[in-house]
């Protein structure tokens, strides 16, 4: 059997990354990956050590193109408070536009692998980690041009901030979204500006 290439071992990763994004890691069965992500029983084992393996890969995929590229759009704002302004009204319609079918992938795996799983724990963290670092270095950034209180604590804020995104994400999946999505919106960017 050839190997798969790198373009080809990317695309597989990609599609197993969406379908665990949108079905969690416990309802995308060994049988999805197969038919979705185009992958065979073989190469799922062998390449990748099984469902797990591959679950990883898709994590550290979904961190690379998806997460990190988020958290780079606020490090390019010289006003951090603009960042994160951007940040929430893009993740506001990205949610609306799914309608709950894609939420957060490392939010889900903090819900369904963290308690007993060390390798997805570790990179969970490093995903709260990285968010709370890049809102707290935007604030701060805010707070040297003025456009921050400073009796503000960055770091409180930039926790309100990262549980606020969390937040969203499970919002999703409600009945009212986009009502409670565009309410939550616009009383973190009323906040932001009350600070």
């Amino acid at each position: 059997m050839p190997r798969k290439s790198i373009d080809d071992q990317d695309e597989i990763i990609d599609r197993a990354m969406h379908l665990f994004w949108q079905h969690g890691y416990k309802k995308t069965s060994v049988e999805d990956l197969i038919q979705g992500a185009g992958i065979n029983r073989f190469s799922l084992y062998e390449t990748y050590g099984g469902k797990h393996g591959l679950y990883l890969k898709a994590m550290d995929k979904y961190r690379d193109d998806v997460f990190l590229k988020r958290m780079d759009k606020i490090d390019n704002y010289e006003n951090g408070l603009l960042g994160i302004q951007e940040y929430f009204e893009s993740l506001e319609e990205f949610l609306v536009d799914c309608k709950g079918d894609f939420t957060c992938l490392m939010m889900n795996s903090q819900i369904e692998l963290v308690p007993r799983d060390k390798k997805v724990a570790k990179k969970v963290s490093f995903y709260f980690e990285k968010m709370e670092e890049t809102f707290s270095s935007a604030l701060t950034r805010a707070k040297k041009k003025g456009a921050l209180a400073k009796n503000i604590d960055v770091q409180d804020l930039a926790k309100l901030l990262t549980g606020s995104a969390q937040g969203m994400c499970v919002m999703s999946k409600s009945q009212n979204a986009r009502e409670f999505l565009r309410a939550y919106t616009k009383s973190i960017l009323k906040i932001l500006k009350q600070t």
